[in-house]
């Protein structure tokens, strides 16, 4: 491997199935709600970009869900009592409107989970380029 190497990138695509996401929300009718949903997600697939510096840990540039699976709002948590008498009748509407914020948290989650373990495994270590 080139020893003037300064800088490495790395797009990935990764395919997950089966996972459970929770989603924040907030919303206001004639009063305001909000708490998190539970959601059940059959499959997603992710495109990341991960850089690093010589020597130094990787590093999340971006990324992105190309591709979101079915799924399934197994839990609403919060609302009030007022809110607990029509939660089951509102599940599916929420589901269905709901497919961007639910993209959303799982992008945030990905970020989050990948970066975590690009930090704890330090990605590039110093005598990677040496071998």
């Amino acid at each position: 491997m080139d020893e003037d190497i300064e800088f490495s990138r790395i797009i990935v695509g990764v395919h997950v199935k089966d996972v459970t996401i929770d989603v924040t929300y907030e919303a206001k009718f004639l009063f305001g709600i909000k708490g998190y949903a539970i959601v059940a997600v059959n499959c997603f697939t992710v495109k990341m970009d991960i850089s690093a510096q010589k020597g130094g840990p990787g590093m999340l540039e971006s990324s992105e869900v190309l591709h979101l699976g079915n799924y399934k709002i197994k839990q609403i948590v919060g609302g009030g009592a007022s809110f607990d008498s029509v939660r089951n009748s509102v599940i599916d509407n929420v589901a269905k409107i709901s497919s961007s914020k639910i993209k959303d948290a799982t992008e945030n989650r990905v970020v989050k989970v990948v970066n975590d373990q690009l930090r704890i495994n330090d990605y590039y270590p110093d005598d990677y380029y040496s071998s």
